[in-house]
């Protein structure tokens, strides 16, 4: 969903486990997510594979490699010690040497045929962390030529002054992996460019982005779109900008304030006989530094360094990203008339109960209105406004494996606040129940006649939510009923509303 200047209320992570598209194995995007600036950490992951497999993370390797090492790379970890043997003289791979618990057979895994080592190897060159594998006793010589050109290295070389153990990257998200992230990648906004040159005769042109946390989309120095659903990707067609010659996709990355950090994009520029394909690696240039014209072709970026890479699609975190080009998004009108009004600052009803609310009114910053019904959610202008249109998106759909509408506003009301009072702008009504709409198609749509208010407070009292959504097997289950906010917009020109 396009934002625009709107005010964006994202999902938490307390909901993606409904987004799930595919599994690790399953990548569906190109290239790599990317962040900039230097990786401050001495921190390295140690991972004795049998513990993780004992901790119920599965034997399939590939995805096993890519819930551990995703992590680690998300979490600015670069640099790996991965155990030949789980410490207690078991080895963790196939060796000539006679060992009669090779195979773990109390694990189901059979080391003579999965070799964690070497998915782990081929990983961490992909992600460009460094990996050392770590074997002790008689067999570390054996180790050295089977794993050659990887260093092999004894338990006590490990030089690691702050070991973090496998137990932590574990899992589809831990919040161990936003702390570090938080602490060792940069959280300032960072400016990505990428220099291009289109052909004659472009048939089409495609760029589908995705980032953590809001991104602002620039071709040619001009605003194309800018969201912060990470995971699902907007795809915006710039054939009619793409004329032949040197051009610069540009893109501007606020990071999350809990740590998660990345961006992922894909471009296709397709001709009569080829497809160029263009993604995010580390041949992007980065800046932590706003420059004017810094998204233009004739900028000089010599001094930009090139993006680190943290991930990828199908490496955990990210491994729930709906596939690419699904969500085609219009591009920005270049007529700022036309573009939705930019919200100052959004508040909650202290009494309102909210679940996990992260909201900082001084930024502007979109996060999540995941809550309890009855609530109120505030906004706020930086002035007095006319407006024409409002729009409120709400419910669990169309991305969701659950896109039943679920937690769609039911009944709500509407209030402004217009000459020092609030005055009720919308009795309480009935909201429409979902019937298998789009996701931009489906929204509330109040039309007000040019009314001149400078704060709106949306009352919602009940929503489709049955409240039984949980199954608490040893306690009983808490019926609250909750409501899903997606997005709210505003307009000024009747003329404005924009497909989607």
């Amino acid at each position: 969903m396009n934002v625009r200047n709107t005010v964006f209320l994202l999902a938490l992570f307390i909901f993606t486990p409904l987004y799930a598209g595919y599994y690790a194995f399953e990548p569906r995007w190109d290239g790599y997510i990317i962040w900039g600036g230097e990786v401050k950490t001495q921190t390295a992951l140690l991972v004795d594979i049998s513990k993780a497999i004992i901790n119920g993370s599965g034997t399939d390797s590939t995805t096993l490699c890519n819930h551990i090492l995703g992590n680690a790379s998300c979490a600015g970890i670069r640099t790996i010690y991965w155990r030949l043997d789980d410490g207690r003289g078991h080895l963790l791979f196939d060796s000539n040497q006679k060992d009669s618990v090779l195979a773990l057979p109390n694990l189901a895994v059979d080391f003579s045929k999965i070799d964690y080592a070497e998915k782990a190897y081929e990983l961490t060159r992909k992600l460009g962390m460094e990996i050392y594998l770590v074997a002790d006793g008689n067999y570390i010589d054996e180790a050295r030529i089977k794993f050659s050109p990887v260093k092999v290295i004894s338990s006590k070389e490990i030089s690691a002054k702050d070991l973090v153990s496998e137990s932590n990257m574990i899992g589809i998200y831990t919040w161990d992996v936003a702390r570090l992230a938080k602490a060792n990648l940069s959280g300032k906004t960072l400016y990505f460019r990428k220099s291009i040159t289109t052909q004659k005769q472009l048939m089409n042109a495609s760029i589908c982005v995705t980032s953590r946390n809001k991104y602002k989309l620039y071709f040619d120095g001009r605003l194309i779109g800018e969201d912060s659903e990470w995971w699902i990707g907007e795809t915006y067609d710039i054939t009619e900008l793409s004329n032949a010659g040197n051009h610069v996709i540009g893109i501007e990355v606020e990071p999350d304030r809990n740590g998660e950090r990345g961006l992922l994009l894909n471009a296709l520029f397709k001709y009569n006989d080829r497809t160029d394909k263009i993604s995010t690696n580390a041949e992007w240039l980065c800046s932590d530094t706003f420059v004017e014209g810094w998204n233009k072709p004739d900028y000089n970026d010599k001094n930009w360094k090139n993006a680190i890479v943290v991930g990828f699609d199908g490496c955990v975190p990210w491994m729930r990203l709906i596939r690419p080009w699904n969500n085609k998004t219009s591009v920005i009108s270049d007529d700022s008339s036309k573009r939705p009004i930019a919200v100052s600052k959004v508040s909650v009803a202290e009494n309102s109960q909210i679940a996990n609310l992260l909201i900082d009114s001084s930024s502007n910053d979109r996060s999540a209105w995941y809550g309890k019904v009855p609530c109120e959610i505030e906004l706020s202008f930086d002035k007095s406004r006319p407006i024409n249109e409002i729009r409120i998106y709400s419910g669990n759909i169309e991305y969701s494996n659950n896109n039943s509408g679920a937690l769609n506003i039911k009944k709500y009301s509407i209030d402004v606040y217009q000459n020092g009072q609030w005055i009720r702008l919308i009795e309480p009504m009935q909201a429409l129940a979902y019937k298998g709409e789009k996701c931009a198609d489906f929204f509330i749509r109040h039309k007000i006649d040019n009314k001149n208010f400078e704060k709106m407070k949306l009352v919602v009292i009940e929503s489709f939510d049955t409240g039984l959504r949980v199954h608490c097997p040893d306690k009983p289950c808490a019926e609250s009923k909750l409501v899903y906010i997606r997005e709210i917009s505003f307009y000024d020109n009747l003329e404005s509303s924009i497909k989607k």
